[in-house]
């Protein structure tokens, strides 16, 4: 059976606020935005990342048969309008491997913005999908 095990790194929704009195906000999952706190927030971002890696992987075929794992690095971008943006692995293991990274992060849904003095901006992502067989 192949598990995807994946580590979210800078993708935690928070709150952004500089010394020059600027702040905004970080990028909200789909179906997060009625909460009010940024913990329940990032508690939220959390579990439907989950559900959606869950719901969507494919473990290539070629990766199982010849028992392909390890850890893709993925970077894109969730631009002002909240939509996945130029995806693209910086560091792969294989090249199904890779793909399927790339595969799942473009069917991610529309997010909420991040914001800073009360503007959408885009933010760069950066983070690690361990695809391990069990």
């Amino acid at each position: 059976m192949a598990y995807l095990i994946y580590t979210l790194s800078l993708l935690t929704p928070y709150t952004v606020t500089a010394q020059d009195n600027t702040s905004g906000t970080w990028i909200v999952f789909q179906g997060c935005e009625h909460l009010e706190s940024e913990e329940e927030k990032s508690h939220c971002f959390d579990q439907k990342f989950k559900e959606f890696i869950s719901k969507n992987l494919r473990y290539p075929q070629e990766a199982i048969n010849s028992a392909i794992q390890g850890t893709v690095y993925v970077r894109f971008t969730i631009d002002v309008n909240g939509d996945v943006k130029e995806i693209t692995v910086t560091k792969g293991v294989h090249k199904s491997i890779d793909e399927e990274a790339i595969r799942l992060i473009s069917l991610l849904p529309k997010f909420k913005p991040a914001t800073l003095n009360g503007n959408n901006v885009s933010r760069v992502l950066n983070f690690p999908l361990n695809f391990t067989l069990k």
